[in-house]
């Protein structure tokens, strides 16, 4: 007789999802962007930090919305696999590269960030102690940070990774208090008067923007310079460009229509949080505090809320809670994919085939889990646990494989047609 092996995979036998269950993991990994990015392009930029970040929110929506259009090719390999088909095998190995740096980059802000904001809120617990004077938070930072990839390491390593219903749950539990921070805020900012002005009036804009110059360029070119150069800062809130798989996975078909679910409330998430937050923190965080809170402008919005010191002080502990979780849920997400971009790399044979065994107690990819948390570890400690050096980075990572992803599309549209389901409404930005 002759034995005919039948593979099974594991996608197949998992019920499908609805958009808000399947949507979760890009939610978490979009609101990481809402935890920082506010203080960071305020700290660099000042008056036209929120402009800068909206720009680059929309700029973002539009990415994904071609995201869509690329995944109706149907070609396998993600982004990789449709820039080979557009340029060939080495531009491949070249985009892969660049996904892989700007996963480890997220991985590295996400686990900084949640280090932040945990060790914030044990410096808050202690500041009544003998101890308070002899702490240094921006030194206890990196190894937080490093203690955080090493807990979802030994998970996903042992194969316990959070999943399931208690996931998100606690996703959408933060995704509700930072709504709630927002719109609290909101009705906050609109008895503040002192800090609007510098946002919302023009001539002070264009001073703003024409100090970029320094007096080298003429005013029209330099405020022009000084907005790209903004743009460039507020690029992390782009988002990746590999945030199709882990949706569509889940998604009952026709997918597409589930994906342009995913779409639009990732999009309205950004809008309302990332984007509100940063315009919050410069309208009611008074000038002379925001300084403190440049890495935790969520905080800083908290602090200054019109009520009773005590319900301040729960608004903070809530608010710091709902930002480890979403940053920690981000940092299990943006590991897997790192794994998978990993895969990909070991199957085109960049890298050796033995890095895909695995592990012969527990199954799990061992060895793509400890290359990925190596390499996250590696980033920390380069960077000295500063999340806007992080940012940085990860935007140049960014730009490179969102470049790529456009020129292949751009390529690939001009060969075929493209079927009407996958072509996305026209007024989604």
């Amino acid at each position: 007789m002759r034995r005919i092996p039948i593979v099974v995979a594991s996608a197949a036998l998992r019920p499908f999802a609805s958009v808000w269950r399947a949507s979760t993991p890009l939610v978490a990994e979009a609101g990481v962007m809402a935890v920082f990015l506010g203080g960071v392009a305020a700290a660099a930029l000042g008056p036209i930090a929120p402009w800068c970040v909206l720009a680059a929110l929309l700029i973002g929506a539009g990415l994904r919305r071609a995201d869509l259009e690329s995944w109706a090719l149907f070609i396998p390999g993600g982004l990789a696999g449709r820039v080979q088909e557009a340029f060939g095998r080495r531009p491949a190995r070249i985009v892969a590269a660049s996904a892989l740096v700007e996963r480890v980059l997220f991985v590295a802000i996400a686990s900084v960030a949640a280090g932040q904001y945990a060790i914030s809120f044990f410096v808050a617990l202690l500041r009544q102690s003998r101890f308070a004077s002899k702490l240094a938070p921006e030194d206890l930072i990196t190894p937080v940070a490093v203690a955080f990839v090493g807990l979802v390491w030994v998970r996903a390593r042992l194969g316990r990774s959070v999943s399931g219903p208690a996931r998100l749950a606690a996703i959408w539990a933060a995704v509700a208090v930072l709504v709630a921070l927002v719109i609290l805020g909101v009705a906050v900012g609109a008895h503040v008067t002192a800090s609007a002005p510098a946002m919302f009036d023009l001539d002070a804009l264009k001073r703003s923007l024409a100090g970029g110059a320094r007096g080298a360029w003429p005013v029209g070119i330099g405020a022009v310079l000084a907005g790209l150069a903004g743009l460039g800062v507020a690029l992390p809130a782009i988002g990746t460009a590999e945030w199709l798989n882990p949706v569509a996975v889940d998604l009952p078909p026709p997918r597409v229509l589930g994906l342009r679910r995913s779409l639009v409330l990732v999009t309205a998430f950004t809008l309302v949080v990332t984007a509100a937050s940063a315009c919050l923190f410069l309208v009611v965080v008074p000038e002379r505090a925001q300084s403190v809170f440049f890495d935790l402008p969520l905080i800083g919005i908290a602090r200054v809320l019109s009520a009773p010191v005590w319900i301040r002080e729960v608004a903070t502990v809530v608010v710091v809670g709902a930002a480890v979780v979403m940053l920690l849920s981000a940092l299990e997400t943006g590991l897997a994919g790192t794994q998978a971009v990993l895969r990909g790399l070991a199957e085109r044979g960049v890298l050796p085939e033995a890095i895909l065994t695995p592990h012969l107690r527990f199954g799990t990819s061992s060895r793509l889990i400890d290359t990925a948390s190596a390499a996250a570890v590696a980033a920390i400690l380069a960077s000295g646990g500063r999340v806007a050096w992080l940012a940085g980075a990860y935007g140049v990572a960014l730009v490179a494989t969102q470049v790529f992803k456009v020129a292949a599309l751009a390529r690939l549209r001009r060969r075929r047609a493209l079927p009407v389901a996958s072509r996305p409404p026209a007024l989604w930005i």
